[in-house]
């Protein structure tokens, strides 16, 4: 499942081992997050605010490292040097595994945000919760787009109040189901 270039088993720590099972089954595949993050499948034209097209730009660019560090796990075949995570971040080995941390923890909350109309949820709980999910996927969303635009500083203040929220909407939506009788 893990091996070198020789073959012979590695153990990667289980951290690693489950970003890299992550990354093996999303590979290649169009996730939600990445239409949240660069929403316009065509580059902006010439008489397109300056601003603009360095979003679009500098969107793409993150989708386009998301999808480079996807792969990076997903081709996983050996260990996982400091120096072959250089490319992505200069200074902290953990990083991709931080960016890929945020990016599943978006997913899962876009699926559970498609799922909360079937959940037999009462209308007013579904409105809370839905505004609630929005605005996590959203800051998820900015967390991955801010990973590629060099800010790796306000990345890693405010990871931590991203992974807070999304704990904490997953346990009203636990209560809010228990207490619904689902």
């Amino acid at each position: 499942m893990y091996t070198d270039n020789d073959g012979q088993d590695t153990l990667p720590d289980e951290r690693t081992r489950e970003v890299i099972d992550y990354c093996r089954s999303i590979q290649g595949k169009d996730l939600e997050v990445f239409k949240l993050i660069n929403p316009g499948d065509e580059a902006p034209g010439k008489d397109t605010p300056t601003d603009a097209r360095g979003d679009y730009f500098n969107q793409l660019e993150a989708v386009e490292g998301i999808k480079g560090a996807i792969d990076f796990y997903a081709d996983y075949s050996e260990p996982v040097t400091e120096d072959e995570l250089i490319e992505y971040e200069e200074s902290d080995p953990e990083a991709l595994l931080d960016l890929i941390s945020v990016l599943r923890t978006t997913e899962a909350l876009i699926r559970v945000r498609k799922s909360l109309p079937t959940s037999g949820l009462p209308t007013k709980d579904l409105g809370e919760l839905d505004n609630e999910l929005s605005e996590t996927i959203g800051q998820g969303a900015a967390l991955l787009a801010t990973f590629f635009q060099n800010d790796h500083r306000y990345f890693y203040e405010t990871v931590g109040d991203f992974d807070r929220r999304a704990a904490d909407l997953c346990m009203e939506l636990a209560r809010k189901t228990i207490e619904g009788g689902l």
